[in-house]
């Protein structure tokens, strides 16, 4: 979900809430349950094209970010979960088509680059294996990709 206001005629001020929820490829669906995630941003836009029936522009999003990997149940899986926090950028276009005044539908390509800090829950199994020894352990994970997307537009 994400709202904009417009401070010129070009340039539009926004936040962008989100939640995502992963494809988990086909090799690792014995290994990986879930992965979700949640982001907040706030965004600047430039307009290329503000027409009456479609809005072309480009977004800078610098926002924060959560994630969340939740592993099988299974005995050679040595993690129940994992649960990172950071910060994310993004950079890409949108084009909004309206198909009346108000309803209508985006289409966004983008860039996004997160950078979390995640720190993994051992198993069970894991836990009885190590014993009463105490641990800590955080990893950095700098994830970077492509983002396609679409949804519904609504203009107020």
């Amino acid at each position: 979900m994400e709202g904009e206001y417009g401070v010129s005629n070009r340039i539009g001020l926004g936040i962008k809430i989100g939640h995502s929820n992963y494809l988990i490829a086909p090799e690792d669906r014995d290994t990986v349950k879930s992965v979700t995630g949640t982001d907040f941003a706030i965004d600047v836009n430039f307009h290329l094209l503000k027409a009456n029936r479609n809005d072309l522009f480009f977004t800078l999003g610098l926002g924060v970010t959560t994630a969340d990997w939740q592993y099988q149940n299974n005995p050679l899986v040595l993690l129940s979960s994992a649960k990172g926090s950071g910060s994310y950028v993004n950079f890409g276009i949108t084009d909004r088509i309206f198909f009346s005044y108000h309803i209508g539908v985006l289409f966004n390509l983008s860039y996004a680059g997160y950078n979390y800090k995640v720190t993994p829950e051992l198993s069970s199994v894991a836990k009885s294996f190590i014993g009463n020894l105490s641990y800590t352990w955080d990893l950095n994970i700098l994830l970077k990709g492509v983002n396609l997307g679409t949804g519904l537009a609504v203009k107020f």
